[in-house]
């Protein structure tokens, strides 16, 4: 996958991650973040994802698993 399969297929997902990671993490600031940090994680594995037969749901499953991961961290 290059910069613009991965800006088409992924990034422009954002909008619709924010959401959802907003409400996990409580607040917009950490949503911001969190967002930030799940593109660049997406980015280093942008070769799996351009095998995956379903990107947006490994993209939103990734936003979720980051989620939690850092919910767990605030504990």
């Amino acid at each position: 996958m290059n910069k613009t399969e991965f800006q088409l297929n992924v990034f422009s997902l954002s909008e619709r991650l924010f959401p959802m990671v907003s409400r996990m993490l409580g607040n917009n600031t950490d949503a911001e973040d969190a967002i930030q940090e799940i593109m660049m994680k997406l980015w280093a594995k942008r070769k799996q994802i351009g095998q995956h037969p379903n990107i947006t749901g490994f993209v939103f499953l990734t936003a979720r698993n980051y989620c939690i991961d850092v919910m767990k961290k605030r504990d």
